[in-house]
């Protein structure tokens, strides 16, 4: 199996060489091994021959050169001993759900672990220059995805791409980073602690290039498209209208996968790519568990709590059956909420909405410090939660 691999890795790595010559290649040699065998002792000439109608003159002389100088055993043994693995579709590790596509990856590297299993995959995806709205909602749906046992995909990107992987490992979640450069090339370099983390996490790294190669534009749109081809449904949380985001977007539709994005103000330029997409028809995404709903049924579950929440929730249930209170009984306050920020914000609610300055003004009253952003923040995390509503500028509690 090794030896054959070796030959799989030489031809994966070949100069002008992607998928669609691959298949021809194959076609005509019959195996990986005939391919390398008869272009590693042939001649210029020859090679021209051999090679005619898939390559030119100057690529087939390329490909010979290549061949002549490729350490079989050795190139391959190197990348055993980086821990790097190096799939292709004929492996039981190669990802079902690239499989699918028209023109499937020939071969895979990876670093760390593919998460096995039955399980949901999702991409979050969205600005680099996220604001601290987009921040904030990477973070929300990363860390519920994570909760609830889907993987999420991304690019390792900063922004909303990082930020939600991150999210997604707090929520005790997997993810797995899809690299437009070597899977041994970090970058951006500010992620290196996410790269890390992600490995740490049981997470994996992923990408079409081989080990070394440094990050490139032209490798980021098959980059963009291994993301779409992970996932069973693709998030867009804050982008502008023209902006990267949308190659991958362009792609996941091209695939049949459902794109989703979070809805923005009217006046904010990073929203209006996901403006945009929502009036072409994508699918709303109001909240975590609206669009966790979404992917459950995707891809054909009743529910995708995860076993750390289970238990939690099934704990926070038997309490309330030992205080004597029938389940779903309500209280008063929000049986979820720990923080005491969204405590004392929620407690200010009423069913008529409220100002972020009068709720400020009666949070100064109660002496209490609590700056604009980190207000804003709470009262998304409450409406996000479903225990606040926003209407226009102001915010009430949500009548149940």
């Amino acid at each position: 199996m090794d030896q054959h691999k070796e030959y799989q890795l030489w031809m994966q790595q070949l100069p002008a060489v992607g998928e669609r010559r691959i298949k021809k290649l194959l076609s005509r040699f019959g195996s990986e091994r005939e391919a390398y065998e008869r272009l590693k002792t042939t001649g210029e000439q020859t090679a021209g021959e051999l090679l005619s109608g898939i390559l030119n003159k100057e690529q087939a002389e390329c490909v010979r050169m290549f061949t002549r100088k490729w350490q079989l055993k050795e190139n391959y043994e190197r990348l055993r001993e980086q821990e790097i693995s190096f799939l292709t579709e004929g492996d039981g590790a190669y990802p079902e759900r690239l499989r699918q596509m028209e023109t499937p990856p020939y071969g895979l590297y990876v670093k760390g672990k593919l998460p096995e299993g039955e399980r949901a995959w999702a991409a979050v995806i969205g600005a680099r220059e996220c604001s601290s709205y987009g921040s904030f909602l990477a973070q929300a749906f990363g860390r519920r995805l994570g909760e609830a046992g889907v993987v999420t995909v991304s690019g390792m990107a900063r922004g909303v791409d990082g930020t939600a992987q991150w999210a997604a490992l707090e929520g005790g979640g997997k993810t797995v980073g899809v690299l437009g450069s070597g899977v041994d090339v970090c970058y951006p370099a500010s992620n290196r602690k996410l790269y890390e983390r992600i490995l740490k996490g049981g997470g994996a790294l992923v990408s079409l290039a081989p080990p070394g190669t440094p990050p490139a534009k032209s490798l980021f749109p098959r980059r963009n498209q291994i993301v779409a081809g992970l996932s069973d449904a693709l998030l867009v949380i804050e982008a502008r209208q023209r902006s990267g985001t949308f190659i991958t977007v362009d792609m996941a539709l091209e695939q049949g996968k459902n794109v989703y994005a979070v809805p923005g103000r009217i006046t904010d330029r990073l929203s209006d790519g996901c403006n945009m997409l929502l009036r072409q028809g994508a699918g709303i995404a109001l909240s975590p568990e609206d669009f966790l709903a979404e992917v459950s049924l995707l891809y054909g579950r009743n529910s995708f709590e995860g076993e750390g929440r289970r238990e939690k929730n099934r704990g926070k249930r038997n309490e309330k059956k030992r205080d004597g209170r029938a389940e779903g009984e309500q209280t008063g306050e929000a049986a979820d909420i720990t923080d005491e920020g969204e405590k004392r914000v929620l407690s200010l609610l009423d069913v008529t909405p409220k100002s972020l300055d009068e709720l400020l003004a009666e949070l100064e009253g109660q002496g209490q410090e609590l700056g604009l952003s980190e207000l804003t923040s709470k009262l998304i995390l409450l409406c996000l939660r479903g225990e606040a509503v926003q209407i226009g500028g102001n915010y009430g509690i949500r009548q149940k």
